[in-house]
């Protein structure tokens, strides 16, 4: 997963924000972000700079991004994965996670605060992603960061976090005692799934490479297996 740092840019703003029927207007009409105007490589990604920041709806947070990550599935739709169901809606801003400040709150946004420092990710087929300076989250979508991470940290986190998640507790349904084995535990989903299983209380086996036992068999893991050397039967 590469994550990018997003360098500051002086927002536009409008006189003041203004109410409307369930919306509240945002204080910046467009700012920078890369756009996917066509499938391919990374060579048809286009940054440009006025793209429009739409009004926020009521439940919806308006993050002035300071960093963002690049997941598997975001070099998967670049390339077509989905071609049905996003060809229609190109041009797209690709990008799911996320790490900034809040810049703008929806009218029925509760726990969060304009400056508050968030992370978060958004659904995978979210048509507005977050290779932009502002993106548009829900605020389920979004939690506090904590201050003990950078932004770049932050942003490495919450989509990786939320498959190995919905994996272990929606789908496999894990309880405490249970043996696991994650396979790849070195990258960013087996590793967020190591440390989900260990605090639900399961005994967990992974495979990885020689260079990620030491950080895998901290992180909890009772077991770390070399797949590159060792033979298990």
């Amino acid at each position: 997963m590469a994550v990018l740092k997003l360098q500051s840019l002086k927002p536009r703003p409008i006189s003041e924000l203004s109410m409307k029927v369930g919306s509240i207007r945002c204080y910046v009409s467009s700012c920078r972000a890369v756009l996917l105007p066509r499938f391919g490589g990374p060579e048809v990604l286009q940054l440009r700079p006025d793209v429009p920041v739409p009004d926020l709806k009521p439940n919806e947070v308006l993050v002035r991004a300071r960093a963002v990550s690049i997941n598997p599935l975001d070099t998967r739709i670049r390339s077509g994965y989905g071609r049905s169901i996003f060809e229609p809606l190109l041009p797209l801003i690709l990008g799911r996670d996320v790490s900034g400040e809040v810049a703008a709150v929806g009218a029925s946004v509760k726990s969060l605060t304009v400056g508050q420092e968030v992370f978060g990710a958004l659904h995978p087929t979210a048509l507005r992603g977050t290779y932009t300076d502002y993106a548009i989250l829900t605020e389920d979508e979004l939690s506090p960061k904590p201050a003990s991470l950078t932004h770049v940290e932050a942003s490495a986190i919450p989509f990786a976090a939320l498959t190995a998640w919905r994996a272990l507790k929606c789908t496999a349904r894990i309880t405490e005692g249970q043996r696991l084995l994650v396979i790849g535990g070195g990258g960013a989903v087996g590793f967020s799934a190591i440390q989900i299983a260990v605090a639900a209380g399961c005994h967990v086996t992974t495979t990885c490479g020689n260079q990620s036992i030491s950080r895998l068999i901290a992180a909890g893991a009772e077991q770390a297996v070399d797949y590159t050397s060792e033979v298990v039967k």
